[in-house]
């Protein structure tokens, strides 16, 4: 793709301009963009009972949508295209976006030959429109990228924003071209006007933070990719999705997706209670979390766990509740085991502190909690290998090559399972997993130095405990 792919999607840019300048409805467009005193859009679904608010579709071509029996009828895009009917029908829920001409036009497909685009839309019974897997794919392969829409200073996770980021915010998009401003007007909004402005309710209802770039005051920023806004959210997503370089969003399969499979992600804090979740869901995006985390699905694999000596399975709705009350339980204690650890780190108590992080990682590991870890095991892997890689440069300084020895191959399991973690959400080209890779291949040129020095200075575990110099003397501390 390269250079070339960006000048396509920049044509086709261009291209989709002059359309919606010619168009016979562009005044209708224009009202879309207006200031808060015009008609707001109509909402998505303001039901709190409402499944997700984030609409979703149901074909992978205009064509296929216009003579599918299940979708409303509209006219196919074209240069005279009814794009407010469109996007109407679209925010209402009663159409999937793909009707839109520029849905597809920031996505970066894996294979656009081949795949072009990652996933269809589907009407499915008491969700809508929901985006499936075009094609089966296995855990950790790359779907597709996409790129960036519009991003703002402000915190995504608070709907707080300040004034002056509000300011800012709207000053971000009159910037851009107008047909960038009509997609930007055609995302979910869950607010009603007099509740925000609209530039402010999409930005809430549609974005997700990079927290990578922080201002001078330690600020985020929200980022808006389009077709991203249209993915459902789960709290056991079968899509892992990462932000690059502030401008790029990568999408990887976690798990194994099924050909028709619905693609889902995660919008909210998977280490959070069930009952927690839905609270935040409810106040930030006014839904009731209804995925198969959250109710019973029969159609859904659960995982197996233990309880005691006996081997649970989800059959019924009383077994899910018992899964749901044993993987909150599992979220409690590693909130706690987690607290600990630092406590004992920052007490320079690292036996104690071991402990607990050996206790934490076998939390984690549990078959049961597979589907919602896989986010934050990785970064549990790396920083408690980075607290080991401290214990074990303090051997080394004494000379303790034996327990120096000991720690570098435990610190090389625990990058290699952060490496493996990371490879499979993230990709090759994710920083996390090119930054394991690297640390590893450090490990493996420091297992033959430190055998070497261990021959050449012997080890002084059993005797003394001062550091020793360049050539081999004890140093005097003073």
């Amino acid at each position: 793709m390269g250079k070339t792919g960006k000048k396509q999607r920049q044509r086709a840019r261009a291209e989709l301009a002059e359309k919606i300048a010619f168009s016979s409805v562009a005044p209708g467009v224009a009202n879309i963009n207006n200031s808060d005193d015009d008609e707001p859009p109509p909402l998505i679904n303001n039901d709190p009972q409402a499944e997700d608010p984030h609409p979703t579709a149901s074909r992978s071509s205009n064509e296929r949508f216009v003579n599918s029996p299940q979708t409303p009828i509209l006219p196919p895009p074209s240069a005279a295209v009814d794009l407010p009917l469109m996007i109407e029908a679209v925010v209402k829920g009663d159409a999937p976006p793909d009707i839109l001409p520029f849905y597809w036009q920031w996505v970066i497909p894996d294979d656009p030959v081949s795949n072009p685009h990652p996933w269809r839309f589907e009407q499915r019974e008491g969700k809508g429109y929901v985006p499936v897997a075009n094609r089966a794919y296995k855990a950790g392969e790359h779907l597709c990228g996409e790129d960036l829409l519009i991003c703002t200073r402000g915190g995504h996770a608070d709907p707080m924003f300040s004034s002056k980021q509000i300011k800012d915010m709207k000053k971000n998009v009159a910037k851009l071209s107008e047909s960038d401003k009509v997609a930007f007007f055609s995302l979910p909004n869950v607010y009603q006007v007099n509740e925000h402005p609209k530039e402010l309710g999409i930005f809430i209802t549609s974005s997700t933070s990079d927290y990578n770039i922080l201002d001078v005051e330690g600020t985020c920023q929200s980022l808006i990719f389009y077709a991203f806004s249209y993915i459902k959210h789960s709290c056991i997503p079968n899509v892992n999705y990462d932000v690059i370089d502030s401008k790029r969003i990568e999408f990887h399969a976690i798990r194994d997706i099924a050909e028709g499979e619905e693609i889902t992600i995660t919008r909210g804090d998977l280490g959070q209670i069930r009952s927690e979740r839905r609270r935040r869901f409810q106040e930030k995006y006014r839904f009731n979390c209804q995925c198969a985390g959250c109710e019973y699905d029969p159609t859904f694999a659960y995982p197996s766990w233990k309880q005691g000596k006996k081997e649970m399975r989800v059959t019924d709705k009383a077994t899910f509740e018992q899964y749901v009350k044993f993987t909150d339980d599992c979220r409690k204690m590693y909130d706690e085991c987690s607290a600990k650890v630092a406590i004992m780190f920052d007490r320079g108590d690292l036996r104690e502190g071991y402990a607990y992080g050996t206790n934490l990682m076998k939390l984690m590991e549990l078959p049961v909690n597979q589907l919602w870890t896989p986010m934050y095991i990785s970064h549990l892997y790396s920083d408690y290998a980075k607290q080991r890689l401290e214990d074990r440069d303090i051997k080394k300084m004494f000379n303790q090559w034996d327990e120096a020895i000991k720690l570098r191959k435990e610190i090389e399991v625990l990058f290699t399972k952060a490496y493996q973690v990371t490879l499979l959400i993230s990709g090759p080209h994710h920083p996390e997993t090119k930054r394991c890779q690297k640390v590893l291949d450090l490990l493996a040129k420091e297992a033959i130095e430190d055998e070497e020095k261990k021959r050449i200075y012997g080890d002084r575990s059993a005797r003394g405990t001062l550091p020793i110099g360049e050539n081999g003397e004890e140093c005097v501390i003073c």
